[in-house]
């Protein structure tokens, strides 16, 4: 079973062990952090957001309480009634048991009958095709296409903006 939880200061010694090299740091904030992470990082992203009504911090916890994955809702638009899912990751030693599909599909919910969104958006690069049929088996489907998005040293990332609607 797994749950859906606010985000704990805790929290953040996880998700820095999750991201083990800086490709998939970048593939999870996409430099919108600086590598590599700190818990001081977090801890002043997680103020920012505790101060601010358009995003949430969420954590994935399995049968025993022990977190397995984490997202974030941002850029609550409360009049339009959409919001995007961002910095989205599962621990690497629990991928492939359903946690990442059942995370997604839990904070759709969430974001759909509680918040009453009727959109939600996410990104994902077209180099993490887990995510991307992950995303896709909860029901996004792909909006947007945009090919050499992301500069990463000598590449350049393309990536999917993805929707589902209520």
């Amino acid at each position: 079973m797994l749950r859906l939880r606010p985000y704990k200061t805790n929290d953040a010694e996880y998700i820095i062990s999750w991201l083990d090299t800086e490709e998939n740091f970048m593939k999870w904030c996409a430099n919108l952090l600086t590598y590599p992470l700190t818990k001081e990082a977090l801890f002043e992203r997680q103020n920012k957001f505790d101060c601010s009504a358009k995003g949430l911090l969420w954590t994935a916890v399995d049968e025993l309480g022990k977190p397995v994955g984490s997202l974030t809702m941002l850029n609550a638009d409360y009049e339009n009634n959409s919001i995007h899912f961002g910095f989205i990751i599962i621990d690497s030693s629990t991928r492939n048991m359903g946690y990442g599909k059942k995370m997604i599909s839990l904070a759709v919910d969430y974001a759909f009958n509680l918040l009453k969104m009727t959109r939600i958006t996410l990104r994902v690069f077209d180099n993490n095709p887990g995510a991307y049929n992950c995303y896709h088996s909860v029901g996004f489907k792909d909006e947007v296409y945009e090919p050499d998005s992301f500069p990463y040293y000598n590449e350049n990332w393309g990536s999917f903006l993805m929707s589902i609607t209520k």
